[in-house]
Parts: structure tokens; C-alpha cells; sequence
């Protein structure tokens, strides 16, 4: 069992909710929970290895990792979040310059995430597009090599 003493809490202070609930919000694309952009990955995958002889067990083990991922969070979240908020509340200074632009850098992973969902239809098209030239780059091979050699004649 994972020692208890590599995570630590610190006194409760003012926006320790509003980071609990980011981290919450972070755990829940991480661990491919919907309705976020992991849960689509995930799906992708077990979609992509159901002709696999032992798909089973590749699901097994997936779906398996997933679960210990959501026990692993949410532990550690509530241990570093919630049982560190007994007592009052820390009054600190104002928000400076460092948490103003973690928060923003927090936000806008978290809507670059949304985002991915929302538009995971484009995306998987895209990719499938890129993946199909990559496989089969005989058209690519054609495109370069069949201009130089008309170009020696």
C-alpha cells in the first residue's frame, strides 16, 4: 500500500475549493470518465482491439487501469484537499501575479479539454485522415518521385 506520507496537506485557505474542484475536473478527463475527450480515447481504443484474438483481456486490462486511476485520484484528492480542511480558514493575500497565471494556465488546459470534446468528431476524422497517409504512402512516393524522373526525361 502507498504510504501516506508522499502526499501532504497544508492549513485550509480561501481557494482551496476552487482547486479541489479543478483537480476534480482534471481527474475526470485523466481517468477517461465521461463526458470528457478521455472517455472518447478510451472508447476509441476498445473499439479499435474488438478483432484482437484476446480482446478480453486487453479490455480487462484497460478498464481495470481506469479503475485503480479513479480510486488513485480521487484518494489522493480527498486526502490533499478535504482532510486538510479542518479548522478556519487561512486568510491570504490577495490573488498576486503566480496564482493568476497558474489559475488561467489551469483554465485553459481544462477548455482546451472541452474542446477536444466537442469537436472530437473533427478530430477523429482528421486523424484517421492522417493515419490512412501514413499507412499507405504509396500516393505520397508518386506525388515526389514521378515529377524528378518526368523531369530527366
Amino acid at each position: 500500500m502507498a504510504d501516506r506520507e508522499s502526499l501532504t496537506t497544508t492549513s485550509p485557505f480561501e481557494t482551496m475549493g476552487l482547486l479541489g474542484s479543478l483537480f476534480f475536473v482534471a481527474s475526470i478527463g485523466v481517468v477517461g470518465m465521461p463526458p470528457l475527450s478521455g472517455f472518447l480515447g478510451k472508447l476509441l481504443i476498445l473499439d479499435a482491439i474488438r478483432s484482437h484474438s484476446f480482446w478480453y483481456l486487453l479490455w480487462a486490462l484497460i478498464l481495470g487501469t481506469s479503475l485503480l486511476a479513479i480510486i488513485g485520484f480521487s484518494r489522493s484528492g480527498s486526502f490533499v484537499f478535504w482532510k486538510g480542511r479542518q479548522g478556519n480558514l487561512t486568510r491570504i493575500a490577495p490573488p498576486t501575479k503566480s496564482i493568476t497565471v497558474s489559475l488561467a494556465a489551469i483554465f485553459s488546459l481544462l477548455f482546451i479539454l472541452v474542446g477536444l470534446t466537442v469537436f472530437s468528431g473533427w478530430i477523429v476524422d482528421y486523424l484517421d485522415r492522417v493515419a490512412e497517409q501514413i499507412t499507405h504512402s504509396q500516393g505520397y512516393v508518386d506525388a515526389v518521385v514521378k515529377p524528378i524522373v518526368e523531369g530527366q526525361n
